[in-house]
């Protein structure tokens, strides 16, 4: 093959074909750091507002005084305490599960019952209150004389006004566990 290139052609090539090379090279080093810089910006500006934000939050908080808060508190606190005491009763307290299945066992066709409510006053007496729905007069006054009939319950109550209607009848029954009884 024949060389047409002088040989000082064949240097000018040679150097820029290198220098085209590095341009290339360059070229794709500086596109690789602009996408690296362009994908991390937005979670590094994040994160310095984040660190920013805890900053101001912890300065707040400890220059801060007490704003008045803690009485609402206290109150809250001592509510949620009853309630997690009624749900814990000890072996001695009745459990209100063990009733509430002992009123659903008795429940016949044609109620439905709706709510339940566990209380316990300050004298330590305890009542469940039965809501529901009877479809007849006659459905609920069975009902009732289920409960009357069981030994837990030492008092139910059925108001004579929830006996007014015929159909679709709301109702509410108040139950007194036995263990009450040493009132």
């Amino acid at each position: 093959m024949y060389k047409l290139l002088t040989p000082e052609g064949i240097q000018r090539v040679k150097e820029e074909y290198n220098r085209r090379r590095l341009i290339v090279v360059l070229t794709a080093i500086i596109l690789v750091l602009l996408v690296a810089i362009v994908g991390t910006l937005p979670s590094y500006v994040l994160s310095t507002i984040r660190e920013i934000e805890v900053e101001e939050k912890s300065r707040v908080t400890e220059t801060a005084e007490v704003n008045g808060d803690e009485a609402e508190l206290e109150e809250w606190l001592k509510e949620t305490n009853a309630a997690l005491e009624v749900l814990s009763a000890t072996s001695l307290e009745p459990k209100p599960s063990l009733y509430i299945e002992k009123v659903v066992s008795e429940r016949g066709s044609g109620l439905y019952l709706t709510n339940f409510s566990w209380r316990k006053d300050k004298d330590s007496k305890i009542t469940l209150i039965v809501r529901g729905i009877a479809s007849t007069r006659q459905a609920l006054i069975a009902f009732r004389d289920n409960l009357d009939a069981l030994e837990e319950f030492s008092l139910v109550e059925l108001p004579l006004s929830d006996l007014a209607l015929s159909k679709d009848i709301n109702f509410q029954i108040i139950l007194t566990p036995a263990l009450n009884q040493n009132d």
